[in-house]
């Protein structure tokens, strides 16, 4: 289970609102880079996903059979920023998406290692609900209940 939250907590992949995501076409980019991540990694399944304004929470799986050295989640999440920020700069000067300052996301990341079904399945509610909990999420940099100071909606 990773959290990858951008920079500055600046929204700039869409909005909630009422309880419900709506994404833009930078967040719609997110989300496409995030499903073709097993298209680059052969070994890498990916699970449930939420692309929020500011940040993305997901489920990957890395199986390490058939491969000749170990794939390590943070090459696989350093792919995934790189990726996201390039397209994202690409989205700045062509589509006159709102610039980011130095870095697109933050420098690090959180990760939980889920072990059984059974403690995955809690996880996936948690993805899944994550737009109807926007309001109380400490991710959302503005007060409960009021829309974020340093949204972007292109």
């Amino acid at each position: 289970f990773i959290t990858i939250v951008t920079r500055d907590r600046v929204c700039c992949f869409g909005a909630v609102s009422g309880g419900r995501l709506v994404s833009n076409e930078a967040g719609r980019m997110v989300l496409a880079t995030w499903e073709a991540l097993p298209s680059r990694f052969p070994n890498v399944r990916t699970d449930t996903v939420v692309v929020m304004p500011n940040h993305v929470h997901g489920i990957l799986w890395i199986d390490p059979v058939g491969v000749d050295r170990p794939l390590l989640l943070g090459t696989v999440v350093g792919a995934f920023k790189s990726t996201t920020t390039n397209e994202y700069a690409k989205g700045v000067k062509n589509r006159g998406w709102p610039p980011f300052r130095n870095a697109l996301w933050q420098r690090n990341y959180f990760e939980h290692i889920i072990r059984t079904e059974k403690a995955c399945t809690p996880i996936r509610e948690y993805i899944a609900n994550n737009p109807g909990q926007w309001h109380l999420d400490e991710e959302n940099p503005s007060p409960a209940g009021q829309p974020p100071t340093n949204s972007v909606i292109p």
